[in-house]
């Protein structure tokens, strides 16, 4: 065997290396990443709002309607 062949089949017979969990780039890039959580457009949010069934009595008050809403209607939670 010449020397290029021998150095290529040492590599393959070396083991990886175990990956020390304090190594920031593991830390950052190899932990579990959370699924994005999926935000209305402003439009779809005020087409769920008018397609609602919910009727509001006239003695309800109107803010804890949409304080109650707040996580459905985020944008017209706030306006």
């Amino acid at each position: 065997m010449d020397a290029i062949t021998t150095a290529i089949s040492n590599k393959r017979r070396t083991t990886p290396t175990t990956v020390n969990s304090n190594d920031l780039l593991t830390r950052c890039f190899d932990k579990p990443q959370p699924k994005p959580i999926a935000t209305p457009t402003p439009v779809t949010e005020l087409d769920n709002y008018m397609a609602l069934d919910e009727i509001i009595d006239e003695t309800e008050d109107v803010l804890l309607f949409w304080k109650r809403h707040a996580q459905s209607f985020p944008t017209l939670s706030i306006i």
